[in-house]
């Protein structure tokens, strides 16, 4: 019985040890995987947030420079909210919150593999006017959501390339 757990052990580190990855994490095209990440105006925690999506897709990111990586440029703009309705009685309104996601994959030699692309999301809030301090907490995670969503998608046409 012992011997049985001692050869089981070295299998497992040994299946480690040789590179093995379980199947179905890296699903960039190989022609993409080697990215250098171009920010443009997201903040620490979007910035944050979409590294980690695309290493989880199988992303290995560079620094300026590497003349092998692709250059994923993203930018993400707020849009101005939209009052949907508006309860003035209760107090109660409901408000569009939305964001554009704009990116482009130009690879190293200059060749633009998606040129500008645009993706927009939005998300209907229902507001209390009554309670202000929940309403912005209500908006930033609304925010985040958006932002998530916009960067799944982004990935998903990625995937496609």
């Amino acid at each position: 019985m012992m011997l049985f757990r001692l050869a089981i052990i070295s299998l497992i580190l040994s299946s480690s040890a040789c590179g093995f990855h379980l199947r179905g994490l890296a699903n960039l095209p190989e022609q993409i995987s080697d990215i250098q990440l171009i920010g443009d105006n997201l903040d620490n925690s979007q910035q944050a947030r979409l590294t980690q999506i695309l290493r989880r897709a199988g992303a290995r990111f560079h620094v300026n420079g590497d003349s092998s990586a692709v250059r994923l440029q993203v930018s993400i703009k707020t849009l101005p909210e939209r009052l949907l309705v508006d309860s003035v009685g209760s107090g109660q309104s409901i408000v569009r919150l939305a964001k554009e996601l704009n990116y482009s994959v130009i690879e190293a030699n200059g060749n633009r593999l998606v040129d500008n692309k645009t993706l927009t999301s939005t998300f209907d809030l229902e507001l209390d006017e009554n309670n202000l301090l929940a309403n912005a907490g209500e908006k930033q995670a609304a925010g985040t959501s958006i932002a998530d969503n916009l960067f799944n998608r982004m990935l998903i046409q990625l995937q496609r390339l």
